[in-house]
């Protein structure tokens, strides 16, 4: 990702509402499908090309204070002004409200504090999309860390950030893809996902600090960022792994 000075977190545009981010994607694929690039398109093709090996820098991220922007990005204040949409057809359902209430006193990130429904909604899209890969559950934990450093797992809409859009924060004029498959968790993930098979091969990504490994498909302003975000990613996995 790019270092600046004064980073307002998330794409040059985006309006999405909360939370806290503080990494940049660095590997992704770009999609080529047929719709136009309005944010806000419904039908999006979920797949990611293999032919793309190092698509640019994704956006920054924001900060844990709730009232000053500093130059890791903007204040949590400022995140929730900024427009986002559900990460399932269907929306936050009565259990992702539950199961927010009910992990909510364990969740100890530094950027993830709390949860509700619709940040539980976003890591099942997370997690289903890694399961539906057939791969094993530490993968859906790495891309829940990173999507928590990011976003706090919000789908942002509208960039504030140069361009980036989206859970993990992938920006379309690096080679992500278009601004409305950034915004589907599904090619978002696989994006993510794809990026760090290219730069974890021979399934390297299962071993080692899963910080690092976030650190190293993202590579952020802020690396240590990420470690602090593996605990509430992990507590979202144990709880929707085996049901997703």
């Amino acid at each position: 990702m790019h270092k600046r000075t004064k980073r307002i977190a998330i794409g040059s545009s985006l309006l999405v509402a909360v939370a806290i981010v503080g990494g940049y994607a660095v590997a992704g694929a770009a999609e080529n499908s047929a719709e136009g690039d309005d944010p806000i398109v419904a039908a999006i093709s979920h797949d990611t090309p293999d032919t793309v090996d190092e698509p640019g820098p994704a956006g920054g991220g924001m900060i844990n204070d709730p009232d000053e922007d500093d130059d890791q990005g903007m204040s949590i204040n400022a995140a929730r002004k900024i427009p986002s949409k559900p990460c399932t057809k269907a929306g936050p359902t009565a259990n992702d409200g539950k199961l927010a209430k009910e992990l909510t006193p364990k969740v100890h990130g530094t950027r993830l504090k709390k949860l509700n429904a619709g940040q539980v909604e976003c890591a099942r899209a997370i997690i289903k999309t890694i399961k539906d890969r057939k791969l094993e559950s530490r993968a859906a934990t790495i891309a829940v860390t990173t999507a928590i450093t990011e976003t706090t797992l919000h789908n942002y809409t509208k960039a504030v950030d140069h361009d980036s859009l989206g859970l993990f924060q992938q920006r379309p004029s690096t080679g992500w893809g278009k601004p409305s498959q950034l915004i589907d968790p599904v090619y978002a993930t696989n994006a993510f996902t794809k990026a760090m098979l290219r730069k974890f091969p021979h399934n390297a990504w299962q071993h080692g600090e899963i910080g690092k490994i976030c650190q190293k498909v993202q590579v952020s302003a802020v690396p240590g960022a990420y470690q602090h975000e593996v605990q509430p990613a992990q507590l979202l996995v144990d709880a929707l792994w085996r049901n997703v």
